[in-house]
This record gives structure tokens, C-alpha cells and sequence, in this order.
């Protein structure tokens, strides 16, 4: 199973971290995500980094927000549609 730490933050200092878009989410998956105001500490035993990007001046997203889009683009991708 791959472990993914998700963030939204962009001063978030993990090497390559890689976009929600761009990232595979086939096979076994864990997803682990940070509390709003810091996110995960950037030394957590996570296999990669995806970002969750949004637009607007907030920092970060709701943690809950986060999860549910996160959820809903690994499930998109999973079933192969365009």
C-alpha cells in the first residue's frame, strides 16, 4: 500500500510534491490529511506528496473540504472517465 500526504499549502516545504492531477491513484491507498492552519509536518513517514490546489486567497483549505475533493478525484480517476 502507498501512503500519500496531501497538503494545500504552498509554502509547504516537501520535496516534489506532485499535483492531485498528475498523480496515479491505482492500486492500494492511503491518504493522510494535515489540519487546516499547518498542514502535516513535512517529515512524515508518507511514500509522496500530492497537492491539493485551489484557487483564491485562502492559505488553505477546510481539512473536511480537502478530504471530499480529494475523495472525489480519486474516485473519477478510478473509474476511467474522460
Amino acid at each position: 500500500m502507498r501512503l500519500l500526504g496531501t497538503t494545500s499549502h504552498d509554502s509547504l516545504s516537501v520535496s516534489h510534491p506532485e499535483s492531485m492531477y498528475d498523480c496515479d491513484y491505482s492500486g492500494l491507498l492511503g491518504v493522510v490529511l494535515g489540519n487546516e492552519a499547518h498542514g502535516l509536518d513535512p517529515e512524515a513517514p508518507v511514500d509522496g506528496w500530492v497537492t491539493i490546489e485551489h484557487a483564491g486567497r485562502s492559505e488553505s483549505l477546510n481539512v473536511a473540504m480537502a478530504g471530499t475533493v480529494f475523495a472525489m478525484h480519486v474516485a473519477h480517476q478510478r473509474s476511467g472517465q474522460p
